[in-house]
């Protein structure tokens, strides 16, 4: 997951400043865009209005109880007369919480600050207002009164795509800061060239996707020692046999109702180049002399083929390099793995955990319900463990033991994009 480590850290990380440009876009490569990007285009802020978003942050409310109320002008009386601090609502902001029917109650008896009683407030309208600092106020508004010009920024990811797609790192931004308002008119994301993400939006929002991007370079960079989910290579060579020996197409002289099971398979393990082998279990439960219904065999797939036999027979048909082994439903020929993994970056052990996308118990229910979900009943030597240490421990057939690789590494990749997202609306205040 993480490569060429050394080689990343010594990549420059280019400056972020923003820039306005009118909306449609100029019709200009984005290589003359980011040309065209100065330092001295970002707007400096109030310094009052820093002052008073700084005293929100600070500031507690003690314990306090809100009784029900549909009115959005007195719930934000009152947290003015709690906190000291001017605040102010919009007609327009009123007549929107309306419409989402605006009933607020809430009580807390530890004491909250006011940012997150803020925050609290605009949740819950589904997000349909905002809040901010300006001209020396709180002001609870709408979106649309709230957001300045968007603004275009060119965010370089070119060191990121070493370890992620550009589109996922879309997502992430989209998922991750004010997912609410990409919708807007004038809000946009879409790729830049070959490495940049073009983004069309708020200040504040560029400011918090800056550092969003700024915490994964570090998330990526720390992840040298990270787990890595590959099989041994003699089981990987075993696989790539079995999986091209499965596809080799086959053709065979005998027709429907011409053949014994034991002619059918020496005919085809003639054709393919193999060996076979029937099973002591299985001669005594069939009657070899008996014919069975297979049909014409014409250019068909060699796994196809023995598909057909295992339904004919109600047996198991295993391909190994150099064989075909059949078999009862009970019998396990397949190779089989006993390995260990280690999950610390998918498996939290408690709620209060940092890391981690699952718990030990849902992690186990992952796999058992997504690699191969009807083989681990095939063989009592199956099995799935997570010790206190996370350490996964498996023990099943190569092939499902190549599934769960390709299982742990897209868990792994949900983890890393999920330990980037940031959780507070970077517009809030600003």
């Amino acid at each position: 997951m993480v490569i060429l480590v050394a080689a990343l850290s010594a990549l420059p990380v280019l400056p972020a400043p923003l820039l306005s440009i009118p909306l449609p876009l100029q019709q200009e490569s984005w290589d003359q865009i980011r040309a065209k990007i100065t330092v001295d285009q970002i707007h400096p802020r109030d310094p009052v209005d820093d002052a008073l978003a700084r005293r929100v942050d600070d500031t507690y409310l003690r314990a306090h109880s809100f009784a029900p109320s549909e009115d959005l002008a007195a719930v934000v009386e009152a947290l003015a007369d709690s906190s000291k601090i001017p605040m102010r609502v919009t007609e327009e902001a009123v007549d929107r919480a309306n419409d989402e029917g605006f009933s607020f109650a809430a009580e807390w008896s530890e004491p909250a600050s006011l940012r997150w009683s803020l925050d609290l407030l605009c949740r819950d309208v589904n997000h349909a207002i905002t809040w901010s600092v300006k001209g020396g106020k709180v002001v609870v508004s709408t979106h649309e009164e709230r957001l300045a010009k968007p603004l275009l920024h060119l965010h370089p990811v070119k060191d990121l795509l070493e370890y992620a797609e550009i589109d996922d790192l879309a997502y992430l931004i989209r998922d991750s800061c004010a997912p609410y308002l990409w919708d807007l008119d004038g809000c946009a994301l879409e790729p830049g060239g070959d490495n940049f993400l073009a983004v069309t939006h708020q200040r504040d929002v560029h400011l918090k996707v800056e550092s969003m991007l700024a915490e994964t370079r570090a998330f990526y960079r720390s992840r040298e020692g990270a787990p890595k989910f590959e099989l041994p290579k003699a089981l990987q060579d075993g696989l790539a046999e079995t999986r091209r020996l499965r596809e080799l197409p086959v053709t065979t002289s005998l027709t429907i109702d011409e053949g014994t099971c034991t002619e059918w398979l020496a005919d085809i393990a003639q054709i393919a180049g193999l060996n076979y082998h029937i099973t002591s279990n299985l001669r005594q439960e069939l009657n070899l002399a008996d014919t069975i219904p297979m049909g014409s065999i014409r250019q068909m797939p060699l796994g196809r083929v023995l598909r057909d036999l295992e339904i004919s027979l109600d047996a198991r048909a295993t391909l190994l390099p150099g064989w075909i082994i059949l078999h009862t439903e009970g019998e396990s020929f397949e190779p089989r793995a006993h390995m260990s993994f280690d999950v610390w970056d998918i498996v939290s052990p408690s709620l209060h955990s940092d890391g981690g996308i699952l718990f030990p118990a849902q992690l186990e229910e992952q796999i058992s319900n997504l690699v191969l979900p009807d083989s681990w009943d095939n063989d009592p030597n199956n099995m799935v463990r997570i010790g206190e240490d996370g350490v996964l421990t498996v023990s099943q057939t190569a092939e499902a033991m190549d599934e769960l690789c390709e299982l742990l590494k897209k868990l792994q990749k949900v983890a890393i994009i999920t330990h980037g997202r940031i959780s507070r609306d970077p517009l809030a205040g600003r």
